[in-house]
């Protein structure tokens, strides 16, 4: 899932936190476990770790877009702040000796970090830095969802005695700023929500016993949608040999592309397709009243080589990015003058035209989000199919 990665990359213990009475009292010295993300009904993550006072270290297999599996350990100080942190990403296929396709080494100070970055055994010289912070600090690593087991290692101590939630500088490598993790423990001390600066719409909510260990992850409030459960047990090798023995898993929701030539113009759509995996998709996946991206991954792209006439509504000739107002009554396709971004970037402020849709139920069902452009007389219609639900919009050629 990209390089753009929201904070929720994995996180690990800050320096010099204090230690919270509800995560103490009853924890044990070592803790051991594994967590499962779901899509839907789909497996996409899978975790094993072992936690002790000094140590964090565990695997984390991901399917998208490709199988890999990313070996982390952290080594913590005595009041649980991170020292060092090493993590390193390889194929399920490859040979343990070999170099890892990436190894991200972290060190900390007091007040300077020091990033090591190696791909395929070469240093990365443009993203291995130092930076310096202030304050409470961590680490982030390019997973998503992150892997828990650092996540608890986290939540140990913060926020510390007698506050409600702590920032937390993020250091990764290349040049970008540090970004913060604001932590919030609910009052009965039984959850945590966290979000960050990079992407101020992401929350994810963890669930947490009295023993400090997260017992479920909830980021349907994130674009990545995936609730995640504990287990004790969890069959890591089998799964992931089981995943790498698929030919070619490609990404969660693939790219694809459709075009048309109407009334002697060229139209071009580009955006990525998810499926429902068993989720309610409307209302749910796709929230009322909230942007929506339209498609998944990068925004979904559009290029017109004439004008398109929606209504009274005209959509000049050129390249824009398609976005959808849903509603249960007045549902839009916003058409924004910004090309090429992610689809959790936009800025209102581009955008060119707001048209009407209409709406019937999709016959048969459409478990892959998909969106066509067909001939209608003189002019065409736009159309998308998900779940139970059609969208269309008819237009004309100026």
């Amino acid at each position: 899932m990209m390089q753009r990665i929201p904070l929720c990359a994995l996180i690990l213990s800050v320096v010099g936190c204090a230690t919270s009475p509800a995560t103490t009292s009853n924890a044990p010295a070592v803790v051991t476990g594994g967590f499962v993300a779901m899509l839907g009904n789909d497996t996409v993550t899978v975790e094993r770790y072992i936690r002790t006072n000094s140590y964090v270290e565990g695997d984390f297999v991901v399917r998208n877009p490709s199988v890999r599996i990313i070996h982390y350990r952290a080594t913590l100080g005595p009041q649980g702040q991170i020292m060092s942190f090493t993590s390193a990403s390889r194929l399920p296929t490859a040979d343990p000796a070999s170099a890892p396709m990436r190894q991200v080494t972290t060190s900390f100070g007091d007040t300077l970090a020091i990033v090591e970055i190696m791909s395929a055994g070469k240093r990365d010289t443009v993203n291995s830095v130092r930076k310096g912070f202030r304050g409470p600090v961590s680490v982030a690593m390019p997973t998503i969802p992150a892997p828990l087991g650092l996540y608890e290692a986290l939540l140990a101590g913060n926020p510390a005695n007698g506050r409600d939630s702590v920032g937390i500088s993020l250091v990764s490598g290349g040049r970008a700023a540090n970004n913060t993790l604001w932590i919030w423990r609910t009052h009965n001390g039984d959850s945590v929500v966290t979000r960050n600066t990079w992407s101020p719409g992401w929350y994810e909510r963890l669930s947490v016993n009295r023993q400090g260990q997260i017992t479920g992850g909830d980021w349907r409030a994130t674009t990545v949608k995936v609730m995640i459960k504990r287990v004790d047990n969890v069959q890591f090798d089998v799964i992931a040999k089981g995943w790498s023995a698929q030919q070619n898993p490609g990404p969660l929701s693939p790219l694809d592309s459709v075009s048309a030539s109407i009334g002697g113009n060229n139209i071009f759509v580009k955006y990525s397709r998810p499926f429902t995996r068993g989720r309610n998709v409307w209302g749910d996946v796709v929230t009322w009243g909230t942007r929506w991206r339209f498609g998944a991954n990068a925004a979904t792209q559009l290029t017109t080589t004439k004008d398109l006439v929606f209504g009274s509504t005209v959509v000049p000739a050129g390249k824009y990015t398609l976005w959808m107002m849903p509603s249960e009554t007045a549902p839009k396709l916003i058409v924004n003058s910004q090309f090429g971004q992610w689809g959790t970037e936009f800025d209102p402020s581009r955008d060119i035209a707001s048209i009407a849709l209409a709406m019937r139920q999709a016959t048969p069902r459409a478990e892959e989000f998909t969106i066509s452009i067909d001939q209608q007389g003189s002019g065409g219609v736009f159309r998308f199919r998900w779940a139970d639900r059609e969208y269309f919009a008819p237009f004309t050629v100026r």
